[in-house]
């Protein structure tokens, strides 16, 4: 599957060393336009704009009625398949080109795009823009021919016979390429600027129905994107000498629809945006930065006559979390009965899908680690799901990002009552397996980890068929973006 941007890994493949942003130049900012508050541009539709209810459907009148359509929307897919659609209907226009001499993706813009028999058009656009001054404009001439040139040799090694001679000639104008990229001389003050909006936008033009679960003409789903870079030199020398740079990748997931299931119709907006904004300086080798990032938005659930039933505010990386599980596809069962009792302070090795039960004492906190095999067939991306004994889930998570990329498969939480909670294992990507280790306390300490390659201790559930894919959720927002995961469009 294609990723709705791949600039960030491609730019460190040819060495430029980091990919930021100035904040000063995003959406919202001096140089992005806009204006919402939210700093992308976007408005979300107001609950006034979205299609009615249908006729003859029962729109939530309660906050209990709402909760048991949306338990409905997530045992369907359908949110899946409209994802998928609006993908498919946006790589099939001859806008979307491969980078360009320049090593980045080029600009386009479309609009009301749409499949045969489809039940979305699709809008999108992408505009950037790159500056360079002084060693920044020689660094960056000097990798397009290196790009040219690797581009080049993989052609000839695809040819047969091989022309071996000719690759070596090549190689060895690389060598002395990059010799000479790495002893440019940078001046105080040179500057390289790039900056990138982006934005994807899918109406339902039919309504769609799949599973029971109808969504209805008009609803809206919508992605925009910024990302930017701005860096600097602060002393003359090579590019590893000294510079500075802030960053700023901020994006903004919108899905404003009417959903109608057996149980009733709701109304649903969400409209939340999350930010990272990185300050950094390289010098003599040494690399130190500072990143803040910031979570924003809500999620807001209207019955009848646009009552409000549910108001859920995003606010950090958990309730963002959550708020993206209200609206996925479930297709994992809870079944408590078939739970595996854990120990504080007891490791226990499992693989797929397990689940696990934990007896709880109110006003306790409790430290819940897991950790993954990175080998051979992996589970890397382990979401790990915390439920209350009536089935409610209270945590989904990837992981932790405010302790960092390594030790971030950590959860805490503090019992509110008595009695058993139990804890999900389930792989990100359906059709993934691989091996995990789970471990609890109460002391807060981590025990040392060792995932084994045995067969799972735990409830493993059978998959169901035909399952789709279920959206990803965002990670730490500068290693999330840069590998191109972005919320419900993400593929």
């Amino acid at each position: 599957m294609k990723n709705l941007l791949k600039v960030s890994g491609f730019i460190m493949l040819i060495g430029l060393f980091i990919t930021a942003c100035d904040h000063g130049n995003g959406p919202g900012g001096g140089g992005g336009g806009g204006g919402d508050e939210n700093g992308t541009g976007i408005k979300a539709p107001d609950v006034g704009e979205l299609p009615e209810f249908p006729p003859g459907s029962n729109p939530a009148t309660t906050r209990a009625d709402a909760e048991a359509v949306l338990r409905e929307l997530r045992q369907s897919p359908i949110l899946d398949s409209i994802r998928d659609e609006i993908w498919e209907v946006y790589y099939e226009q001859p806008e979307i080109d491969d980078y360009d001499y320049d090593y980045h993706y080029s600009n386009f813009s479309f609009s009301n795009r749409s499949l045969p028999n489809g039940y979305v058009k699709v809008s999108a656009n992408r505009t950037q823009n790159e500056t360079n001054t002084g060693g920044f404009k020689t660094r960056a001439d000097i990798d397009k021919t290196i790009y040219e040139i690797y581009n080049t040799i993989y052609e000839l090694e695809e040819n047969y016979p091989i022309d071996w001679d000719e690759i070596e000639n090549l190689e060895e104008e690389l060598d002395r390429l990059i010799d000479e990229r790495d002893n440019i001389q940078f001046a105080v003050g040179d500057r390289y600027n790039w900056t990138s909006d982006e934005n994807i936008k899918g109406e339902v033009t039919r309504a769609k129905k799949e599973d029971g679960v109808t969504i209805s003409q008009g609803s809206i789903f919508e992605l925009p994107y910024g990302y930017y870079h701005n860096e600097a030199i602060s002393r003359a020398g090579t590019y590893t000498t000294a510079r500075f740079y802030t960053s700023s990748e901020k994006y903004q997931d919108i899905r404003a629809f009417t959903v109608t299931t057996a149980n009733g119709s709701i109304k649903i907006i969400l409209d939340m945006t999350t930010e990272a904004i990185e300050t950094g300086n390289y010098e003599d080798n040494t690399y130190t930065y500072t990143v803040t990032e910031t979570y924003s938005g809500s999620l807001k659930v209207y019955g009848n006559n646009n009552a409000l039933l549910i108001d859920y505010p995003v606010k950090d990386w958990e309730s963002w979390e959550m708020a993206e599980y209200m609206l996925s596809y479930d297709p994992y069962p809870f079944e408590p009965e078939s739970a595996t009792p854990l120990t504080s302070n007891v490791k226990v090795n499992g693989s797929t899908t397990a689940l696990y039960s934990i007896d709880v004492t109110s006003g306790t906190k409790y430290h819940i680690w897991w950790d993954v095999n990175l080998g051979g067939y992996m589970m890397d991306d382990v979401r790990v799901r915390g439920y209350y004994s009536n089935g409610t889930v209270f945590f989904d998570m990837f992981g932790n990002w405010s302790l960092g990329w390594s030790n971030n498969k950590y959860y805490s939480f503090t019992a509110t009552a008595s009695g058993m909670v139990y804890i999900m294992v389930y792989p990100e990507r359906e059709g993934d397996n691989g091996y995990f280790e789970i471990v609890y306390n109460t002391t807060g300490v981590q025990p040392s980890m060792s995932v084994l390659n045995i067969e799972p201790s735990g409830t493993t559930f059978s998959r169901l068929e035909n399952r789709q894919e279920s959206p990803t959720k965002p990670r730490k927002l500068l290693d999330f973006l840069r590998n191109n995961k972005k919320g419900f469009l993400n593929r």
